[in-house]
């Protein structure tokens, strides 16, 4: 756009300019040369002020002339018009108005020029950055529905309702976003529009076009930075929504997998006490039921079962070691076919006979290590256990019998004659399909921990528990690698109500009952959790967890409801050493003494209560026969033997301090209703091989 004139060259254009017909003479014939001529007072013509105003033409003439007024032209005109030069400066003055008139309406005109053309580009930018704003969105919302589909293929189920939010966040940020650059935009525009037009308004263009690119650039970058935004929120929703959905999946499958696992051992059924009875052992005796089976086992049908552990299902394996824990002799295997003792520690079979059979597979599991026994057999099922063992090496050392390892390398021998026997594939089939049971544990607390000062120095209860699982883990993964897939690994029985517990329990050193049923109820919960780790971390494994404690329990606490009338026919409180009501002589050996006997009594009394009912146990109890044997240890193993009672007492006064012992407690069992009672006296003391001396 061109400049504005400046004044000084306006007012020079102005001025009074020679011309053909400007200030000519009057001729002779003009009527103002006569009239002169008569007045005469014609010397010569001076222009009016009027006529020195230039017209529109002379002005535009004057800006258009191509040539510059001089200073000496000036200087002539002044001369020339001497007697009105007073005029001149008006006229002068006069023009400057004008052009300063002029100079306002142009630079007013170009001002607005320029205002509208900002108005224009803003008008321009605004509209280009909402058509930006609304393909920037629409390309976004694109996008994130394109990366909702991709999750929605790869299998996320709820990524749709987490794209959904995210694209509603996306466009409402972008339009936000959009808004805000517009605003911004907008009043950039203005205040380069205000910064030009004050230096001048000369680049207000470039700066209005400036202003729009970097309007439009801005609203673009926006729109992509948002857009960005708007995928890597519904990538990281999508991330979170599969991360929460297979966290979720897992832990169903935990909880569905712990509700299957906890019926591995069910309680004893009525219908099985008979066999039970016929050959089964009662001691070891576990009910599956045919829920169980399928979940271990599925449809298809178990080629073998392989047993690892310590006693209860060890079939033998111990009559080949030299070792002290054997049951090879009578009364074992009294109710086993044939009658005779096999080494397992039962009168009759084992739990993994009784599943074996269930599974239809053979009637009894043979020990490895029994030569009676080959390949063949072992083919469809053998045992590797060893009665007295545990996971603890030392607890196998304790008791000279078979470490797990030890079972572990020779069921990698067995692998090798299976292999040799089957061929590669089958016998691949045979180890991956057979279910392996594996039953471990107590005699490392009872036998080991609780009754030999050496674990118990090293670890606390909670810390040997972890050592134990920790050696259970390995043997768990290890025996998966060989290609066992379906395992089922057995807890531990209430300790503090086995016969050995109770009878130990009598040694004043020794943990409290309490202590070994928490002991055993503790390490359950984490051998739970171990299952469950390692079903999730070893592929295709089935590993469930059997649950012996409570089963157990309940047949002890119920005895009644699985067909165990023993009790309520006859039954024995005596231990042998124990005193005839003196204390200190069951002290002195370790034994039970009469007073605990008698609170035995009062147990047995419920129990026959909850079996037979009220009438049938008040009955059972009156009719009864009693019979009691006590006195001999008083005299033999305690008052002539240790010098206590004998320094306290005289034998006179000794035999009336026992006297009043036996008053008191034959009248306080009269009250528990025995009638028919027998009170023996002592043997012939001085005859006693025990006694005689040569």
């Amino acid at each position: 756009m061109d400049s504005l004139p400046s004044v000084q060259n306006s007012a020079q254009s102005t001025l009074p300019i020679k011309t053909q017909n400007s200030h000519r003479k009057p001729t002779k014939n003009s009527r103002a040369f006569l009239a002169a001529k008569k007045k005469n007072k014609f010397k010569y013509s001076i222009p009016s002020f009027a006529s020195t105003l230039p017209s529109d033409d002379s002005l535009i003439l004057s800006e258009q002339s191509p040539r510059n007024v001089s200073s000496q032209d000036v200087e002539k005109n002044s001369v020339r018009t001497s007697s009105c030069s007073s005029t001149v400066p008006v006229s002068q003055s006069a023009g400057i108005d004008v052009m300063i008139q002029q100079a306002k309406i142009s630079k007013a005109a170009g001002i607005g020029s320029v205002v509208q053309q900002a108005k224009m580009s803003k008008a321009s930018g605004i509209d280009i950055m909402i058509q930006q704003a609304k393909m920037s969105k629409a390309a976004g919302i694109d996008s994130v529905i394109q990366q909702a589909k991709i999750s929605k293929a790869a299998g996320i189920g709820s990524v749709i309702q987490q794209a959904k939010m995210s694209k509603a966040s996306g466009t409402d940020i972008m339009i936000h976003q959009a808004k805000m650059s517009k605003a911004a935009g907008i009043d950039s525009v203005i205040q380069q529009a205000k910064m030009s037009k004050d230096a001048g308004v000369g680049n207000v263009i470039q700066q209005v076009k400036m202003s729009k690119g970097s309007g439009i650039g801005n609203v673009i970058q926006q729109a992509k930075v948002s857009k960005a935004a708007a995928i890597d929120s519904v990538i990281q929703q999508a991330k979170m929504s599969k991360a929460a959905e297979i966290g979720s999946w897992s832990q169903q499958a935990k909880m569905s997998k712990a509700a299957g696992v906890d019926i591995a051992i069910k309680q004893a059924k009525q219908n099985a006490v008979s066999q039970l009875q016929q050959d089964g052992c009662t001691g070891h005796f576990i009910s599956f039921d045919s829920q169980f089976v399928l979940e271990i086992t599925g449809t298809n049908k178990i080629p073998g079962l392989i047993a690892f552990g310590d006693s209860t299902v060890d079939a033998g394996n111990n009559n080949q070691v030299l070792t002290l824990i054997k049951a090879n002799f009578p009364p074992y295997g009294q109710d086993f076919e044939g009658g005779k003792p096999t080494g397992r520690f039962c009168n009759g079979r084992l739990p993994t006979d009784f599943l074996s059979e269930m599974l239809g597979i053979k009637r009894s599991i043979p020990a490895y290590l029994d030569p009676a026994f080959g390949i063949e057999d072992f083919a469809t099922g053998v045992t590797f256990a060893s009665s007295g063992t545990g996971f603890d090496v030392a607890t196998s050392t304790i008791l000279a019998v078979i470490p797990l390892s030890k079972e572990l390398d020779y069921f990698k021998e067995y692998l090798e004659k299976l292999t040799s026997f089957l061929g590669n594939d089958t016998a691949a089939e045979t180890a991956r399909e057979s279910l392996y049971i594996i039953s471990i544990g107590t005699n490392d607390f009872v036998l080991n921990y609780f009754t030999v000062p050496g674990r118990s120095f090293q670890f606390t209860v909670d810390e040997y528990q972890d050592f134990l699982l920790g050696t259970a883990r390995n043997f768990l993964i290890e025996l998966h690698s060989l290609g066992a897939r379906k395992i089922v690994i057995v807890g531990l029985p209430p300790n503090d109500c086995l016969p050995i517990v109770k009878t130990l329990d009598l040694v004043p050193v020794r943990p409290s009952l309490e202590e070994i049923k928490k002991a055993s109820i503790d390490y359950n919960v984490k051998l739970q959790n171990l299952v469950w780790s390692l079903s999730i971390e070893l592929e295709g494994i089935k590993l469930v967890y059997a649950d012996i404690y409570n089963p157990l329990l309940h047949i002890i606490q119920n005895p009644n409801l699985y067909g165990i009338e023993d009790f309520a026919t006859g039954v024995a409180f005596a231990s042998a050493a124990t005193g005839y009501y003196d204390v200190v002589t069951s002290k002195l050996f370790a034994v039970i003494p009469i007073s605990e006997k008698l609170e035995y009594f009062k147990e047995y009394l419920k129990k026959l209560s909850s079996f037979l009912g009220k009438d049938g146990a008040v009955k059972i109890t009156r009719e009864s026969f009693y019979y009691i044997i006590i006195g001999t240890n008083d005299f033999i193993l305690n008052y002539f033997t240790v010098p206590v009672r004998s320094l306290q007492f005289t034998v006179a006064e000794y035999e009336d301090f026992l006297l009043g012992i036996a008053r008191n407690f034959l009248i306080e069992l009269y009250s528990l209703g025995a009638i028919n009672i027998v009170l023996a006296g002592v043997l012939p003391s001085g005859c006693l091989p025990f006694e005689y001396r040569a």
